[in-house]
């Protein structure tokens, strides 16, 4: 969890990229999400995984930005602590797990 924070947090960047076929997965994934939230036009295009915090066997931890919510115009500066640990967050986007299906 420390290593996730300070990744967020800008203290340093993940050793690895995110590889392209997970990126696309998670791409995908958001759409069909978006879909399912009434959102029709919603393409991979409008989705961008700005941050990439780390990986654990099947799951990876994004900050997935989203071209169709309108978010509110104010700066966000605020800190969130999981379990002890500090992210500071800078945006309205939240860190999200993405688990890729083993099938």
């Amino acid at each position: 969890m420390e290593e996730i924070a300070g990744y967020f947090n800008g203290e340093s960047d993940y050793p690895d990229d995110l590889d392209a076929t997970v990126e696309l997965l998670i791409k995908e994934t958001a759409v069909r999400d978006a879909h399912n939230e009434g959102i029709v036009q919603a393409d991979i295009s409008g989705f961008e995984v700005a941050k990439f915090c780390g990986e654990h066997v099947v799951c990876y931890v994004i900050l997935l930005n989203n071209s169709y919510v309108d978010y509110p115009a104010e700066a966000v500066d605020k800190w969130v602590e999981i379990d002890g640990v500090g992210f500071h967050y800078i945006c309205h986007e939240l860190l999200k797990v993405w688990k890729r299906s083993e099938t």
